[in-house]
């Protein structure tokens, strides 16, 4: 609502006949921020610098810290504002598909988010049938917590916290925030 920006590179995860697609976009309305307000804990790579070197005003970039570096070879890098978003580490999506894949046919999910909620959160699911299906998030971040089905580039990753970015955020994950 200030005009700070013209536009923000965000991503959202997207589900097609069972495949779980993470999208990147730039998004320009209020409506397109709101629906990139959920985690996605699957490696996935920011394939839009076309998109970026054409795009005519002020640009921000929301993304974990390996995607921000990848951005250092974009011609716009200086005019970018970079929002960092912390990382342990990400998960191969095949993780998320063998957790759900137990509990409902993948290609019946409409939507799906990691984690909504309170602290550590419930994930939830949305069929096209427009049941709902919420669950422990730690369904799947046992697994992903243990490493688990890991890119192996995060095992050599230094920057958790996005130090090349502009500014960085991340979950507080403090005992007294549980309630």
């Amino acid at each position: 609502h200030n005009n700070i920006i013209d536009g923000a590179l965000l991503s959202r995860l997207k589900i097609k006949n069972g495949e779980f697609l993470p999208q990147s976009f730039i998004a320009t309305t209020e409506e397109e921020v709101k629906s990139c307000q959920s985690s996605i804990y699957i490696d996935f790579s920011l394939k839009i610098s076309r998109e970026i070197e054409n795009f005519n005003g002020r640009l921000a970039v929301v993304a974990l810290p390996c995607q921000l570096n990848i951005l250092s070879k974009s011609k716009k890098r200086n005019e970018l504002i970079k929002i960092g978003l912390f990382c342990g580490h990400t998960s191969k999506k095949e993780l998320i598909e063998n957790v759900l894949k137990e509990k409902v046919d993948l290609k019946q999910i409409e939507e799906f988010c990691f984690r909504a909620g309170h602290w550590r959160g419930q994930s939830c699911l949305k069929l096209k049938s427009g049941e709902i299906i919420n669950f422990p998030y730690f369904d799947f971040g046992m697994f992903q917590n243990i490493f688990f089905q890991m890119p192996q580039k995060c095992l050599y990753c230094r920057d958790h916290t996005a130090e090349t970015s502009d500014v960085s955020f991340g979950d507080i994950w403090l005992k007294e925030f549980k309630k």
